[in-house]
């Protein structure tokens, strides 16, 4: 099998994908207890791969699970959110991950030593948007 990185990038990685588990648990502190399930999976994918990221079944999971989480995500936030400012914040954050995303893929073709930084800062702007689409729903809720 073919590991993905070439440094020991994955720690750093692993530690940024971790940062999922923020939103999971303030999705769990204010009733979103089935968006918050979806959440910690998406943690446990992204944590779980870069514990160890060889190409394979678990690279394949994390490939088909985050663009499928994030999507719903977006689409629950934008559907959900009563406040503009927001919901402007939460799609700002998404679109800010989907850039960096795009950059670490763009790097890591040319063998950028450094493309884990994109990569690691898409993991906390994802974050950081679940946070509003968790906010959005639970004032939906209410």
């Amino acid at each position: 099998m073919d590991k993905i990185t070439n440094y020991n990038e994955e720690s750093i990685l692993q530690k940024t994908s971790f940062t999922l588990i923020l939103p999971t648990l303030y999705g769990y502190y204010v009733g979103n207890y089935d968006v918050a399930t979806f959440n910690l999976i998406s943690c446990l994918v992204s944590g779980l791969f870069w514990y160890n990221p060889y190409k394979g079944i678990r690279r394949n999971i994390d490939l088909i699970y985050q663009p499928l989480f994030s999507s719903y995500m977006l689409i629950l936030g934008n559907t959900s959110s009563t406040n503009r400012l927001s919901m402007l914040v939460g799609n700002s954050l998404f679109l800010t991950g989907t850039y960096l995303y795009s950059k670490s893929c763009e790097s890591y073709k040319l063998c950028n030593r450094f493309w884990y930084l994109y990569h690691g800062f898409f993991h906390i702007s994802m974050s950081s948007a679940c946070f509003f689409a968790h906010a959005a729903i639970s004032k939906k809720q209410k």
